[in-house]
């Protein structure tokens, strides 16, 4: 297992971000939607071999038979629009790019390359100064953790002064859909089964100093980001165990002894991953909420897939913003996390930055 970033600094900051899902073009508008508890749920039209609709998380700009890659282009595009980067970006500073794609044994991949090039050309047109080389991260619903643990790393070492993470995935389009009914995990007869989604994010992660001036464009402090590999996974015979998540929550309680205020996680709504946080959190209660609530993807979005972490993460941190601080002094915690059908776990703790609040006015 992964022992993720050691002496992680507590000046490593998101600054930025940007969110499209079915729910709205911008993380503004999703977090209100979400605030107000609505869903962007349809009925598609017959898939494969069943008479059934399937039941999705879509964004409905998009046509329905619209493939894969184009949902996902078109959504990351919309995600890059929302982000606002700063003006000094790019000017002489070292910016490293990574971004998270669907991983190639869940179903129909991506043209990997091709789509690199395509965001970043994108990218292009708001920091020209994005040279790349784009460092890819295909761990499922974990996989943004694996990028955050990544960029911490850079920054601590100050190998770069900002990290943009992009995450994007659609399990909406037809070829995905035809997908999860072979595999059995949508229109199950027990109820046991997942709604496909789709989303975008992209984030702006930054070395900050303390300092107030500087502190008050922070959306929040990322105090660790870590990831672990599950042997007794989705995707296998033995009896699930837990072990992965247990360590991730382990070791951030290492690295943060602040309890969580907050928690969101990728869930896709399906009872293995309801077992798995449950022996994880019996193993880390002192990390945990109080009373013990969660918010998972699967209630508002469906499986996000590869962009679940990002989405999360942003709706997370929006939300940190209207609590209140638990004692004088002391920012409220945010914990996400996500694990993949192949064992991939990873998840983040992070602290409350007062620009959040610039967002939540907006909503």
């Amino acid at each position: 297992m992964s022992q993720g970033n050691q002496g992680l600094a507590t000046s490593i900051a998101v600054t930025s971000m940007g969110i499209c899902t079915p729910l709205g073009l911008s993380a503004a508008a999703t977090h209100a939607a979400l605030r107000a508890r609505l869903v962007s749920f349809w009925l598609t039209s017959s898939q494969g071999n069943s008479t059934d609709p399937i039941r999705v998380s879509s964004l409905t700009l998009l046509q329905e038979d619209l493939p894969r890659f184009e949902r996902m282009a078109a959504m990351s595009d919309w995600a890059l629009e929302d982000l606002k980067l700063p003006v000094s970006l790019g000017g002489g500073t070292r910016t490293a790019l990574a971004l998270v794609l669907p991983e190639g044994r869940d179903g129909p991949g991506v043209q990997v390359e091709e789509f690199v090039a395509r965001w970043l050309n994108e990218l292009r047109k708001r920091l020209p100064a994005a040279r790349g080389p784009v460092r890819v991260f295909q761990q499922g619903r974990s996989g943004f953790f694996f990028a955050m643990e990544h960029a911490a790393s850079l920054l601590s070492r100050r190998e770069c002064q900002e990290v943009i993470i992009g995450a994007v995935d659609s399990l909406c389009a037809p070829e995905m859909l035809r997908h999860l009914q072979r595999e059995g995990r949508v229109l199950r007869p027990d109820g046991n089964d997942t709604i496909p989604g789709e989303g975008a994010a992209v984030v702006l992660l930054e070395r900050r100093p303390s300092r107030e001036e500087k502190a008050s464009e922070v959306l929040g402090w990322v105090r660790g980001a870590v990831t672990a590999q599950e042997p007794h996974y989705f995707l296998q015979e033995a009896p699930n165990s837990g072990q992965a998540l247990s360590s991730v929550f382990r070791q951030l309680r290492e690295r943060c002894p602040e309890r969580a205020e907050l928690l969101y996680t990728c869930e896709t709504g399906e009872t293995f991953w309801v077992a798995e946080l449950s022996m994880a959190y019996l193993r880390n209660i002192p990390l945990m909420p109080e009373p013990f609530v969660r918010t998972l993807a699967a209630s508002s979005f469906g499986d996000l897939g590869a962009a679940a972490g990002g989405v999360m993460l942003g709706m997370g941190l929006l939300s940190l913003a209207r609590l209140r601080h638990p004692a004088p002094g002391a920012p409220p915690h945010l914990l996400v996390y996500g694990s993949a059908d192949h064992g991939q776990v990873g998840g983040c703790l992070m602290q409350a930055g007062p620009m959040s609040r610039r967002f939540t006015e907006l909503s």
